[in-house]
């Protein structure tokens, strides 16, 4: 077991990841179309070096990129990013890949408390004020999960995102930090 960064408990701990130990298993979700089917940026085979630059690029102080792994077993789940983090406006996004297939289901209780973890730590710690996160509109598992949390609709970007042939509308949804707290 790595040292976790952060950890709720027996159910989930997330560590930091880095270029030189590309987890093996993030390569191969990348380029599942399974796995990146609701990412707006994920239109061409990956490679490793793709892999290594995207998680460089997302540990450079205004990202936090951690991996999910299950407190019982060690077992790498996914990923989930904070950013980019606006400083100034105390503000940042989030987002989330979850490539195991046994925890795809976004109304799993382990990835509910993997975003917690990661809000808990924007909105207490680094004492931001609204997360936000886009979501494709027939991504119906994530919207319900992020209404969950105390999400809540504030646009609607229209044929905003281009997947398999279509236009998309992509939901944004923000989350105040006073709403998170009243959620705990």
């Amino acid at each position: 077991m790595r040292q976790p960064f952060l950890k709720k408990e027996d159910i989930v701990y997330l560590h930091g990841i880095s270029g030189e130990e590309l987890p093996d298993k993030y390569l191969d979700w990348i380029n599942d179309r399974d796995v990146t089917q609701y990412l707006e940026k994920c239109y061409f085979p990956v490679t490793a070096e793709d892999v290594r630059k995207h998680i460089k690029d997302c540990n450079d102080g205004n990202n936090l990129l951690l991996a999910i792994v299950l407190a019982q077993d060690d077992r790498y789940i996914g990923n989930i990013r904070l950013g980019p983090i606006y400083w100034i406006q105390r503000q940042a996004d989030i987002n989330i890949l979850i490539g195991d297939h046994d925890y795809r289901r976004k109304d799993d209780h382990t990835v509910q408390v993997a975003i917690e973890l990661v809000l808990e730590y924007a909105f207490m710690r680094l004492g931001l004020v609204k997360v936000s996160v886009s979501i494709i509109e027939d991504d119906t598992e994530s919207i319900h999960l992020y209404e969950k949390l105390g999400f809540r609709k504030e646009a609607i970007l229209r044929r905003h995102t281009f997947l398999d042939g279509v236009f998309h509308n992509v939901f944004l949804y923000g989350l105040l930090d006073e709403n998170f707290n009243n959620h705990l």
